[in-house]
């Protein structure tokens, strides 16, 4: 886990979070071996990044402040080619895929 996205249903208040999800409570305690005040990587759902400092942690929960430190990078583009291929070392076409 790079980051954590933070969802809209587990804000408290305007820059505060309370953070249930089991999988990544586990994450931050058992791998990351974070306690109260430290910080990690996080961003809201197609929200802002930057960092999250845990103001409360157990088994159950962690509440965090988070911090917003810069806009979310650019969407990637769709392919601008009617056509995509692969090809093997030999030269022959693997797949050819239409994209209309």
């Amino acid at each position: 886990m790079n980051i954590v996205l933070l969802k809209e249903e587990d804000r408290t208040a305007d820059d505060c979070y309370e953070i249930s999800e089991d999988r990544v409570i586990k994450h931050i305690n058992s791998v990351l071996k974070m306690g109260q005040g430290d910080c990690f990587s996080a961003a809201e759902l197609n929200g802002m990044m930057g960092r999250a400092e845990i103001l409360e942690i157990d088994n159950s929960k962690i509440a965090i402040k988070f911090h917003k430190e810069k806009n979310p990078p650019p969407k990637i583009p769709p392919v601008a080619s009617r056509y995509l291929s692969a090809r093997s070392l030999s030269g022959r076409a693997l797949v050819a895929l239409s994209t209309h």
